[in-house]
């Protein structure tokens, strides 16, 4: 870990592909954090991450937590990923001094590339006072979770979808929950169908989605959302994801779409759309 000022981030040719341009790029662009900021520490593991289960379109899942010392001297050795839109802090790079000593006695909890930290001293939900902590504090009790990042949840919608073959209707998802609109009520695409007390969730025209399409992509769901995507923008993802998957365009995904958090956030009735 390090400088939060430091350079623009090393990012995925997907992370590139699905980062917003223009204005947004300013707003929503990560940022390497290296190794170099954070002073020293010990890592220490005082869990292992649960089972996955045998849950198809998911890749390894699990939380563990690690206990950095900086007062034990050492390079700590991680690199992590920083975006301010994002609840979490991507593992980078793992590059050695006293994570990479950690990962040679403890091969079978070892931190990876691709995990991350989702909590900092008991802060979670805020990366900019995440890393201060870092930055600042003497011992660093760190959450984390495992395959947590952008290129993980493309494979694991690629996965779903090729394996499951629902494709289609991740494409009706998306689109019934974009296309919402009622007279001098508005609408937009906010994930509101997860709600089905009333509004969009019970329509009929939605029939389908907030059982079948939803249970679909629950386990991706429960892993992803909210701390690396909002509901709404991970059905938009996996509507073009489908399309790619099923031989069409690769579709670049603009995200930013906030979730309804109650089915009064959504469209109450189909009267007048």
């Amino acid at each position: 870990m390090g400088n939060a000022a430091c350079c623009a981030a090393k990012v995925s040719e997907l992370d590139r592909k699905a980062t917003v341009q223009g204005e947004e790029l300013a707003k929503s662009e990560a940022v390497f954090v290296s190794d170099a900021d954070f002073g020293f520490a010990r890592a220490v593991v005082a869990d292992t991450c649960p089972a996955a289960g045998e849950v198809v379109g998911v890749a390894e899942q699990g939380s563990y937590i690690a206990v950095l010392d900086k007062a034990k001297g050492g390079k700590l050795g991680l690199d992590v990923d920083y975006m301010a839109e994002r609840l979490v802090l991507p593992i980078m790079a793992v590059t050695g001094g006293l994570a990479g000593d950690w990962n040679t006695s403890n091969p079978g909890a070892a931190l990876k590339k691709g995990d991350s930290i989702v909590e900092v001293n008991g802060i979670r939900g805020n990366v900019a006072v995440m890393l201060e902590k870092c930055k600042s504090d003497a011992v660093l009790n760190l959450v984390l979770s495992r395959a947590m990042t952008y290129d993980h949840l493309v494979s694991d919608l690629e996965n779903l979808v090729n394996v499951k073959h629902c494709g289609p209707i991740l494409i009706r998802l998306s689109w019934h929950d974009a296309g919402v609109f009622m007279q001098g009520k508005g609408g937009c695409p906010n994930a509101a169908m997860r709600f089905t007390d009333k509004g969009e969730g019970t329509w009929v025209e939605n029939a389908g989605l907030p059982t079948v399409a939803l249970s679909l992509l629950a386990p991706i769901t429960q892993k992803y959302c909210p701390e690396l995507i909002s509901h709404a923008d991970l059905w938009a993802l996996a509507a073009n994801v489908s399309i790619r998957v099923m031989g069409g365009p690769d579709v670049p995904t603009r995200f930013g779409r906030a979730d309804a958090t109650s089915s009064a956030d959504g469209v109450v009735a189909n009267d007048g759309r």
